[in-house]
Parts: structure tokens; C-alpha cells; sequence
């Protein structure tokens, strides 16, 4: 493929991707408007200790086999049905095994309530196994659109029918069945509409070659789901289902929109690196153009967040919620490190240094549990601080240790993130001015509206104040977008 139709795809991909992540944030922003106003804060610390295993359940599962698809060049007919056949195997396994231990993972992680949700749960990590392998077939063409087509669909639906069932006082079981048919109505999709089922076979040399991608992924995606997870895992026990529930709505919603940026460019640069990992200088050049672009969005991201806290938790939560205030200004900070752990993360696995990655992430398991060990001791806040340290510790080591692997100047790539947080600067400064002022509903407005504005000017009308690159790849595509609704009657 031409360097230049490269591109093309790359930017299309970038917009396709975008626009698919705008209708999901939405539709997950309105769901969890809703759901916070008719479900308990018990109810959501259930679900956050479920998701918490559902997570390395499902990456034990998927085994890397996926991204084995996606990253291996020259797949052929077998390489896919060998992938697809473990990938079977694998997610019967999990889901019988999650099954008959649902007592005693309940019971360590919270109590005897999770039982019959984890049972009922286990049932979509095969799904979830074979999904993981169809949508890696249509990430080896590119095929952006049809993806982000069936997750909005399936979200929709899903969705529309767990808010009816809260409404009817399912409690807890309205996110389960929830979460069950999302990954139900995306199979039904993929597989009815889109790909084939590839046909059943375990070849020796295939498996070889997945098995040595797939094995040292898995273990290093399991160690990250574990880190990641950890406060869901141990937090009913160290101190309460509710407080649980308290840290993880807020940290929930910083992570579910700074979750779809990083899906804008995880899924568009995996495939793209992967065909280009053996070019070191592309590399490290997209390296260091990704750090400027992302934290570009990240940093204004993170800001919103921090100043806007009060009025976000009275709109997507309730006034009842507004006590966790605190913890999403703590957690809003994090929004930066997470992108850029994410970033690294797609730059390990797309140039298979996955035994590398994977030994990062056994640290990182180490070190969040310390930092939440020591954090609760001072409370809910001690637990937002201790996650924030870890996060930004184990950020900086990744970004060092890639810097190292692919030959790049580590002085240039920390001026290219500390210059990339120049959209963040005069935001910052009208921020601490508001937080001098006394708040009110109508000063919350004000304050969001003037701050979107200034967004607004730096990105829109000023854009050489963002970055270079953004000058160079976003802005075009913006100014491209501006035209067609010009010519538009």
C-alpha cells in the first residue's frame, strides 16, 4: 500500500472513528444520567466489583488471540481459523470455570449478592472470545465503520432495555441483563452481517506462532486488567460496597469519555503500526507525533473535568451525589497519564514487545497495590490519591522504557508532552478564578460556557496555539467538515 493511500485510510479512519465515538459517548453519558438517579450507590459498588472480574476473566479468555489477527501480516486462511478455534476453546473454559467459582470469588470480593450476577455474567465471556476474534478480521480491512456501527446499535438497544428494567425495580440485575444483551446483539451483527464464521481447525504451525504472540499478550493484558481493576476487587472488603460504589461512579465517567478518545486512535493506529513495525524511523516519528496530538485533547480534557465537577455530578448524577465531588477532581487529573499509558500500550503490543510489556504490567500490579494499601487508610480521597500516584508513576516508567526501545530522545518526547498542554494554560488560569468566585447553578453555567468557548478559539480559530501536528492532521480535517455544511443549502 502507498505511503499516501496509507494516509488517506489513516484519516479516514480517524474520522470514522471519531464520529462513532461522539454516538457512544452520548448514548453512555445519557445512560448513565439515568441509571445514576434510579439504581443506589450499593448497587453500582456490586457492579463495579463484577466488572472488576469480568475484566481479567475476559482477558484470560481472549488470550491475544484478536490482536494475534490484526498482527500478523501476512494472515492466512488457517492462521484465522486457528485463532478462532482456540479462541472457542478458550472462552468455553472461562465461562465454566467463572461459573462454578462465582461462590467463592463473591465471597472474597464483597459477599454472597454477587453469586447469581456472576453466574449469569459468565455466560458473555464466550461471546465476548468470539466477538474479540470477528472484529479483528474487519480491523485487518480497515473496516472501521461497520465496527463502530454494530457497538452503537447493540449499546442502544441494550441500554433502552436496562434503564425499563431499573425504572421496574431490577436494581443490580437491570446493568447484568444490560450488559448481557449488549454483547448478545453485537454477535448477532458480526457474525449475521458482517464476517463469516471462520471455519473450525487447529493447525500446528499457526498455533505455534499465536500461542508465542497470544501467551506473553495475555499475561500482560491480565496483569493490566488486574491493576486497573484492584480498587473494584479489594475496596468492598477494605471498607464498603457503598464507598466502592461512591469512587467508581465518578471514576467511571472520567474513564468512559477519556476511554473513547483513546479508542479513536487505538483502533486506527494498532492495524497501521502493525504493518509498519519493522520501519524503526516511521515509528519513532508516529511516536513522537502521538504524544504531541494526545495530549493536546487530553490536557483541555482533563481540565473540564477538574473545574467542571460540580456542574457535571448535577447533571449526570443528582444533587445527592454532589458529596463526590472531591474524588472526581482527584481522578480528573489521571485523565492525562491514562491516554498516554494507553498510547504506549498500542506502540507495545503493535511492535510485539509484548515480554517487555508484559513485565511493566507486573510492576505496575505491585505498585497500585501499594499506593491503595497505603491510600486506605486516609478514606475515599487517600484511595483517589494512591491510584492517582500509581497511574502517573507507571505512565512515566512505560513512556522511558519505549523511548529507550525504539531509539528516541527522551528529552524530546517530555518537551513534546509538556509543550502539548499549551491549549490547558489559559483555561487553567480562568478556572482558579472561578473556583475563587461562591457557586451557584447559574455561575456554573457561566463558567462552562466561557470555558467552551476558550476551547473553542484555540482549537477552531486559533489552532498553531494547539500544536503543530494538530495543525497538520486534525485541524484539516475540521476545516474540511466547515466547507461541506457552507456549501450546504
Amino acid at each position: 500500500m502507498a505511503n499516501g493511500t496509507k494516509t488517506n485510510t489513516l484519516f479516514k479512519g480517524l474520522s470514522i472513528q471519531t464520529l462513532v465515538t461522539i454516538m457512544m459517548g452520548v448514548l453512555e453519558i445519557t445512560y448513565f444520567a439515568v441509571m445514576s438517579r434510579l439504581l443506589t450507590k450499593a448497587d453500582f459498588g456490586y457492579f463495579a466489583a463484577i466488572s472488576g472480574v469480568m475484566a481479567i476473566s475476559m482477558s484470560m479468555s481472549d488470550a491475544g488471540l484478536g490482536s494475534a489477527v490484526i498482527q500478523k501480516k501476512d494472515a492466512s486462511e488457517k492462521h484465522v481459523s486457528t485463532a478462532f478455534s482456540l479462541s472457542c476453546i478458550m472462552g468455553v473454559f472461562f465461562s465454566v470455570l467463572l461459573f462454578l467459582l462465582s461462590p467463592w470469588i463473591a465471597n472474597i470480593i464483597a459477599d454472597e449478592t454477587l453469586v447469581l450476577p456472576l453466574q449469569i455474567m459468565s455466560s458473555t465471556i464466550l461471546m465476548h472470545s468470539l466477538i474479540s476474534v470477528g472484529n479483528a478480521l474487519l480491523y485487518r480491512k480497515l473496516n472501521f465503520r461497520r465496527i463502530g456501527l454494530n457497538s452503537v446499535c447493540s449499546y442502544f438497544l441494550s441500554s433502552c432495555i436496562g434503564v425499563v428494567l431499573a425504572y421496574n425495580g431490577f436494581g443490580l440485575m437491570s446493568i447484568i441483563y444490560a450488559n448481557i444483551l449488549y454483547s448478545v446483539f453485537t454477535l448477532i451483527l458480526l457474525f449475521g452481517f458482517c464476517v463469516r464464521f471462520p471455519k473450525w481447525g487447529i493447525y500446528k504451525e499457526e498455533r505455534k506462532g499465536i500461542v508465542s504472540f497470544g501467551g506473553w499478550l495475555t499475561i500482560g493484558v491480565v496483569l493490566n486488567n488486574i491493576s486497573h481493576q484492584l480498587d473494584k476487587l479489594v475496596l468492598s472488603k477494605w471498607l464498603s460496597v457503598e464507598v466502592l460504589g461512591a469512587y467508581n461512579r465518578p471514576a467511571g465517567f472520567v474513564s468512559t469519555i477519556s476511554s473513547k478518545i483513546n479508542g479513536i486512535f487505538d483502533t486506527v493506529l494498532f492495524p497501521m503500526l502493525a504493518d509498519m513495525q519493522d520501519n524503526k524511523e516511521k515509528v519513532k516519528s508516529v511516536f513522537i507525533r502521538a504524544v504531541s496530538l494526545l495530549n493536546s485533547f487530553s490536557a483541555v480534557l482533563a481540565i473540564a473535568f477538574l473545574f467542571n465537577s460540580e456542574l457535571i455530578i448535577n447533571i449526570f448524577f443528582g444533587s445527592e451525589w454532589l458529596n463526590i465531588i472531591p474524588i472526581m477532581q482527584i481522578v480528573s487529573l489521571s485523565v492525562i497519564f491514562n491516554i498516554n499509558s494507553r498510547l504506549v500500550d498500542c506502540f507495545f503490543r503493535s511492535l510485539n514487545y509484548v515480554k517487555l510489556g508484559t513485565i511493566l504490567r507486573f510492576l505496575g500490579v505491585f505498585l497500585t497495590l501499594g499506593c491503595l494499601y497505603i491510600g486506605v487508610h486516609y478514606g475515599i480521597l487517600g484511595v483517589a490519591w494512591g491510584l492517582f500516584v500509581s497511574n502517573v508513576s507507571l505512565v512515566i516508567i512505560k513512556m522511558i522504557v519505549l523511548c529507550l526501545k525504539t531509539e528516541s530522545s527522551l528529552f524530546e518526547m517530555f518537551k513534546c508532552w509538556l509543550i502539548a498542554w499549551k491549549p490547558a494554560v489559559i483555561p487553567t488560569i480562568t478556572g482558579a478564578v472561578y473556583m475563587c468566585l461562591p457557586h451557584s447553578v447559574f455561575i456554573n453555567l457561566v463558567f462552562a460556557s466561557i470555558f467552551g468557548t476558550i476551547v473553542f478559539v484555540e482549537f477552531v480559530i486559533f489552532p498553531k496555539m494547539i500544536s503543530r501536528e494538530y495543525c497538520m492532521t486534525v485541524y484539516p480535517m475540521i476545516t474540511k467538515f466547515v466547507k461541506k455544511l457552507k456549501k450546504r443549502p
